[in-house]
């Protein structure tokens, strides 16, 4: 018993850190992960194996302090500057906010990693901090923190042309990929209830296209983000693409996987 308790650890372990890295590179390269597979199909392993493992514990061990070694601070120094520079490269702020944004988070992380590889026990040398000190300035960089994220705008993944919309003056072509025959006619009602005109809607046989993705050209690009913002109302992940062909004021929606949603 105590084998199939350690095995459903160690698969809830590893499918949760695999989620979290495609997680992480669908967040810095949109439409990387999302593009070939469904990020839920990774989702579900987690959930189904966290509860297991709820269900059935592994036997309660008592805590074996593990020696402290300097490379964990460089670990934690790396963890630190890639933090840094992940939060550098997803804001979009002016100088000299940007780099004091970054920095400061990298900061937090740096400490935040020393605070969790240090023991309780351990005794600074030159120079003598204790761990009371670092908390305060976790206390300090925590609330400036979270100024700095309140004054964060995140780039959108097409810049929306600052014009009045009319959508009317737009027409949308549906195609359905999603493998469901009455997704069609439910955002065909979506849309025109948003003002748009529908034509098309044929259940498009190329199955290149599996997430959802709105197409536009240069010009339609308000009309086209917010037919994008429409479908991630009810999509997890809806991708943007240049479309080039078609003729002005037309739309191309692709309804992806209806396990994306």
């Amino acid at each position: 018993m105590s084998m199939w308790r350690q095995l459903l650890s160690i698969l809830f372990s590893f499918s949760l850190v695999l989620y979290l890295i495609l997680f992480l590179l669908e967040s810095v390269v949109p439409g990387v992960v999302s593009s070939v597979f469904s990020l839920n199909y990774f989702l579900y392993p987690v959930l189904i194996f966290g509860i297991g493992s709820a269900i059935f514990p592994l036997p309660e061990v008592e805590p074996k302090q593990e020696p402290f070694h300097k490379s964990d601070l460089l670990v934690a120094l790396i963890l630190s500057f890639l933090g840094a520079g992940l939060i550098y490269y997803k804001i979009d702020l002016e100088p000299p906010l940007r780099q004091i944004i970054s920095g400061l988070s990298g900061i937090l992380i740096l400490l935040t990693s020393v605070l969790v590889v240090l023991p309780e026990d351990y005794e600074w040398h030159a120079p003598k901090i204790s761990r009371k000190y670092l908390v305060l300035v976790l206390i300090i960089l925590v609330p400036t923190g979270i100024w700095g994220l309140n004054k964060i705008k995140f780039s959108p993944s097409l810049e929306t042309t600052a014009i009045s919309i009319n959508p009317a003056d737009y027409q949308i072509v549906l195609y359905n990929h999603s493998g469901s025959a009455s997704y069609i006619n439910s955002y065909k009602q979506i849309l025109s209830g948003h003002g748009y005109v529908i034509v098309g809607g044929a259940v498009d046989p190329d199955p290149g296209i599996t997430s959802t993705t709105v197409m536009f050209g240069e010009g339609d690009a308000g009309a086209g983000n917010q037919v994008a913002d429409i479908l991630r109302q009810t999509y997890s992940v809806v991708l943007t693409a240049p479309l080039a062909t078609g003729g002005a004021h037309q739309i191309i929606v692709i309804l992806g996987e209806a396990s994306a949603q």
